[in-house]
């Protein structure tokens, strides 16, 4: 039996590069090499998408991104061409984007493979703009009656003024279209607003401002499968060692030693990415508030229009107890692996649901009608 193609694609011109990569590595680790050939893809900073060839197995990030051999690809219908010496085609493929934040995880990768219909595990383009526009997340939740905080847009042109702010103090400015806790900040004054606001507009064009809340609990959850059908993994309660939850505390908990942990299943030389985060799972809540967590997370998972795996973030107020959705990330950290493995899915069988949802969205949109016959072209103008 001939193996399938499994092209992993990764990188890109994002602030949250790096964590991409972690991600990819623990996708090509963890894929069964008797099922599938391996192909990691990926666009580089400097922007080339170039495909990795190496000898020896990837077992850390170094390994993968400084291969000896890249080589740039051209795309054409169907598939991808390396453009060495003999110029291998790659056809019959699935792609598994593992990209974080712009330029990857808000449909510009997607609507790549789109374009030259190439099949990809993950939300569509509209599904994955969605999820990184915090704006049009909200939004889309005040409509189907989805409680979200309160919040302030701010643009750079606009800025805010003392009596502008919509909140008391101490709020959260954050940028409104990336993830990984990048340029969040809890503020107590208007100057740490403005000091913020200037962090984030080099980062973004429009930030956010919400309320903060000083007593809370953050549960997270993953949702696996498409619009047709999904489910829910098991939830998490992530911990953090300050006020808000940090880029620290998802990726670098722990110091330099936590930091180069095992990735699953490997030896102690690769990165644990998200996996590193301290937490507790199951989250800490009553049985009916996980129930309705995860009913309102594959409500909010098929609202958006998503597939394959995503993971919802949710915020509950302690002293009114209100649950709030936070955000969506279509292409979770890790891809949440950590999260199926405790409710009994292991990261190999992930990668085979993930490839199979890939392969039953492409046949529903290529069996959609895309042209007719017309007569509009025969007539004069």
């Amino acid at each position: 039996m001939s193996k399938k193609n499994l092209v992993v694609m990764f990188g890109g011109p994002s602030v949250e590069h790096d964590v991409s990569v972690i991600t990819a590595l623990q996708v090509i680790k963890n894929a069964d090499a008797s099922k599938y050939e391996v192909l990691p893809l990926y666009w580089t900073k400097e922007g080339p998408v170039v495909l990795l060839r190496n000898r020896q197995p990837y077992t850390t990030v170094q390994s993968l991104i400084e291969s000896n051999t890249r080589q740039p690809v051209t795309f054409f219908s169907g598939g991808f061409k390396a453009q060495d010496f003999f110029g291998k085609s790659y056809e019959n493929s699935v792609v598994i984007p593992c990209f974080h934040g712009t330029d990857g995880e808000d449909g510009v990768a997607q609507g790549l493979l789109d374009f030259f219909a190439i099949p990809y595990a993950g939300s569509n383009v509209r599904a994955s703009a969605v999820g990184m526009d915090k704006i049009l997340f909200k939004a889309l939740m005040k409509e189907n009656n989805i409680p979200v905080l309160p919040y302030q847009v701010v643009t750079k042109e606009s800025g805010v003024e003392p009596k502008s702010l919509k909140f008391d103090f101490p709020v959260i400015v954050k940028p409104a279209h990336l993830g990984s806790s990048i340029g969040v900040k809890k503020c107590d004054g208007i100057r740490e607003v403005t000091d913020a606001l200037e962090t984030v507009f080099e980062l973004d064009t429009h930030a956010l401002i919400e309320p903060y809340l000083s007593d809370k609990q953050e549960v997270n959850v993953s949702v696996l499968g498409s619009t047709d059908e999904c489910q829910t993994s098991v939830t998490e309660e992530p911990l953090s060692a300050e006020d808000i939850l940090s880029f620290e505390d998802k990726y670098l908990r722990g110091g330099k030693g936590a930091a180069q942990r095992a990735l699953p299943g490997g030896e102690k030389n690769g990165l644990k990415g998200m996996a590193s985060l301290d937490r507790r799972i199951p989250a800490p809540i009553e049985k009916n508030q996980e129930a309705r967590i995860k009913k309102q997370a594959e409500e909010i998972f098929k609202v958006c229009g998503c597939s394959g795996v995503a993971r919802i973030d949710f915020m509950i107020d302690k002293k009114t107890k209100e649950t709030y959705v936070t955000e969506i990330n279509t292409i979770p950290g890790s891809l949440s692996f950590y999260l199926w493995e405790a409710a009994g899915i292991s990261f190999p069988e992930l990668i085979d649901k993930l490839v199979d949802i890939a392969e039953h969205e492409y046949k529903k949109k290529a069996a959609l009608m895309r042209t007719f016959e017309s007569t509009i072209l025969q007539k004069d103008i």
